[in-house]
């Protein structure tokens, strides 16, 4: 069966804050983004959440959407990418997206939309990446717990 779309689910933990602090210029970067790999955008819409702070990012585009979740005081941003559209490239966008808010850690799950009785289809590919900071962090600790842990005779 041919697929009927690609959805990609974002989830970015610690992104650079100056890109998070203004919902316009935000607004303005991901339109941009998505006009130059072919997502063919043509209303943008930008809604204030319960905080004043926080809000959520709506582009509608022909044959697809984008959404953006965004909390900058948690540094975090969850975004969903879809599209029909065979001339857009929603990966290399979703690429885009992640290297221009620069998070340290971030979960990618795709998801091919078509038919939902398949079994591959509940099984979405996941792809997750972590600074290398992180990465020394979590050797550092699981390295400490090693060497404190009690020793028997």
């Amino acid at each position: 069966m041919k697929s009927t779309g690609m959805l990609i689910a974002i989830d970015m933990y610690n992104c650079k804050e100056e890109h998070l602090e203004d919902s316009r210029v935000l607004s303005e970067s991901i339109v941009g983004l998505a006009e130059k790999h072919g997502m063919a955008p043509h209303d943008t819409q930008i809604y204030p959440e319960k905080n004043a702070l926080d809000y959520a990012l709506f582009i509608a585009c022909y044959g697809g959407h984008i959404t953006f979740h965004v909390y900058p005081d948690r540094g975090y941003v969850g975004a969903d990418v879809f599209t029909i559209d065979e001339a857009a490239d929603p990966d290399r966008f979703a690429r885009a997206i992640t290297k221009f808010l620069d998070p340290d850690r971030l979960k990618v799950t795709y998801v091919e939309r078509q038919d939902y009785g398949r079994q591959k289809d509940m099984k979405p590919r996941h792809r997750t990446r972590s600074k290398t900071i992180n990465r020394m962090r979590k050797v550092n600790e699981k390295f400490m717990q090693f060497m404190l842990r009690p020793r028997s005779m």
